[in-house]
């Protein structure tokens, strides 16, 4: 314990206290030998290595987390493990998304009223048909764009589409606002209002949005 306070604080030992005694002679007082030893001998001082050590952790950390967020994308873009679709807007602009709902329930775990929603949906419909669409969630009111980023974000924390210029008009952000609200993805909904008051926050607009 003493030669890990001394060496990561760099302290130094010539310091005296009320008594006028340094550590070294406090050590000796009290017949304690391996400390008398220890600050016997020349000092090698290792906060650095402590530093470095804790650098090369965090870095290790950042690259695993970057990694795992990677190929949770790679899952997403290409449709592995998926079990679930959303049938995203309406008539022609209709679209197909599909999802691993492993995934998603272990991020935002609020999504699972979603689900449920649709299934207990499902449930009425097949009831009174022959047909069956497992797995299938209807979300005709989203554009597929919006609601793809979101599974996106979903899916790898990540937000550069926010950084699109077509995405970062007023009308895609409030639109991505109402489908990160509708996931319960709530920081990134905290994110996009961010972005909408600092780039479209002025006189002309500023009612729009107060009242969006």
């Amino acid at each position: 314990v003493v030669k890990y306070l001394v060496e990561s604080c760099q302290a130094d030992i010539t310091i005296v206290n009320n008594k006028q005694q340094t550590a070294l002679q406090v050590a000796e007082n009290s017949n304690n030998a391996a400390i008398v030893k220890y600050l016997s001998n020349p000092l090698k001082p290792v906060a650095s290595e402590f530093v470095h050590s804790a650098k090369v952790t965090h870095a290790l950390f950042r690259t695993n987390h970057n990694n795992i967020n990677q190929q949770r994308l790679d899952a997403f873009q290409n449709n592995r493990m998926a079990d679930i679709t959303f049938l995203v807007g309406r008539d022609d602009q209709q679209q197909q998304i599909k999802a691993y709902s492993g995934i998603l329930l272990v991020t935002i775990p609020s999504i699972q009223a979603i689900i449920d929603q649709s299934i207990g949906d499902q449930v009425e419909t097949e009831a009174s048909a022959d047909s069956t669409s497992d797995g299938i969630i209807p979300l005709p009111d989203f554009h597929p764009e919006h609601v793809r980023y979101i599974l996106q974000y979903i899916y790898s924390a990540d937000t550069s589409f926010l950084d699109d210029d077509d995405m970062a008009n007023m009308g895609n952000l409030q639109q991505l606002l109402i489908v990160a609200a509708h996931f319960g993805c709530w920081q990134l909904k905290v994110a996009i209002e961010a972005k909408l008051v600092a780039e479209h926050l002025m006189q002309p607009t500023l009612i729009d949005l107060l009242l969006f």
